[in-house]
């Protein structure tokens, strides 16, 4: 259902860029880490009496990614930073997906910085 609710608001706020004349040139891409959920919503003709009831909201996400404003992607549970927001992490995710979302205390972010400017200079 959270995968319907995801597709529902990147459709609306597709279509809102849309209507302010902000082309989407490539589907937006929602990133999904069970896989059966992402198989029964983008293989048509998957029902099965387990998933029956959900066969109308998976039908609409298999449109849109048939009509191309949508992709769904597999994505490592130990790698969706949303999880954060949602779920009781253990401290190594917790903190992970903290430093990704850039929160800490001020001297944890200057670090972050430091770290960042370092790495740039070494790149170039």
């Amino acid at each position: 259902m959270a995968l319907t609710s995801a597709t529902k608001e990147a459709v609306w706020f597709r279509r809102l860029l849309n209507s302010v004349r902000i082309r989407q040139t490539s589907p937006t891409t929602i990133y999904e880490d069970n896989q059966s959920t992402i198989d029964n919503a983008t293989v048509s003709d998957r029902v099965t009496p387990r998933n029956k009831h959900f066969h109308i909201s998976h039908k609409y996400i298999q449109d849109m990614v048939k009509t191309g404003e949508l992709q769904v992607t597999k994505l490592d549970t130990k790698e969706m930073l949303a999880d954060i927001l949602t779920k009781p992490l253990g401290p190594t995710l917790f903190h992970k997906f903290r430093k990704q979302l850039r929160v800490g205390t001020i001297e944890e972010l200057k670090r972050l910085d430091a770290v960042d400017s370092s790495t740039a200079k070494e790149e170039k």
